[in-house]
């Protein structure tokens, strides 16, 4: 079964069996879909103007670390809020808010990298 150069991902070719096809598509379709993840996280800031971290696990692992980025859910009235994504490694990495006041924050993130060839 030949791989694609750019992302290693399996496909079927043309005179794979049929039964084999399937499976490879299969395949291909798991790993492409897990190569974008995403989340939401609920940071609860204790002390406003000082930074809050918090470790967040990737649903599935990456075979490299992946690019990872945040951003907050606006809404709230009078708050300056700033977010960051650190230190990202193949199963998570930490997020990390700071507000001028203490309270909730939503955070969203998005990660994308290569996974490792789906069984």
């Amino acid at each position: 079964m030949p791989t694609t150069p750019r992302n290693s991902l399996q496909y079927p070719a043309a005179s794979d069996p049929v039964a084999q096809g399937a499976d490879a598509m299969r395949k291909l379709a798991v790993g492409v879909e897990n190569m974008v993840q995403s989340g939401s996280v609920v940071m609860t800031i204790a002390t406003g103007g000082v930074s809050q971290s918090q470790a967040v696990a990737f649903p599935v692992p990456f075979l490299s670390p992946p690019a990872v980025v945040a951003t907050y859910q606006a809404g709230q009235a009078l708050t300056t809020t700033s977010v960051s994504a650190s230190s990202p490694t193949t199963t998570g990495f930490n997020l990390n808010c700071i507000r001028n006041s203490s309270g909730t924050q939503t955070v969203m993130w998005v990660a994308v990298g290569q996974i490792a060839t789906v069984t």
